[in-house]
């Protein structure tokens, strides 16, 4: 997932994660913000309160589509039908 690389890159460059997406883009490590026009699943990035951790959630647009997680350990989760979370299958 391209947010874990540039998640990845960011704390290798600052010692902590990014709080926000803008920040990853104003780095030049992701683009744009992902959209749901654009990939079908609307994310939510949560930065930890001392930005040593993040989660990220992707939550499909259509409902038969698979819900995704992630978090700093690079693992993505997922589950067909509810949210997932890290206890999630690994894909």
């Amino acid at each position: 997932m391209d947010i874990n690389r540039a998640q990845s890159d960011f704390i290798r460059r600052t010692r902590r994660y990014a709080q926000t997406f803008d920040e990853l883009i104003a780095d030049h490590l992701l683009t744009a913000e992902p959209t749901v026009e654009g990939t079908g699943y609307e994310f939510h990035m949560r930065p930890s309160p001392d930005a040593v951790s993040y989660t990220v959630t992707a939550t499909p647009s259509t409902a038969e589509s698979r819900h995704f997680f992630t978090d700093q350990t690079g693992t993505i989760h997922a589950e067909s039908g509810k949210p997932a979370t890290d206890k999630s299958p690994a894909i």
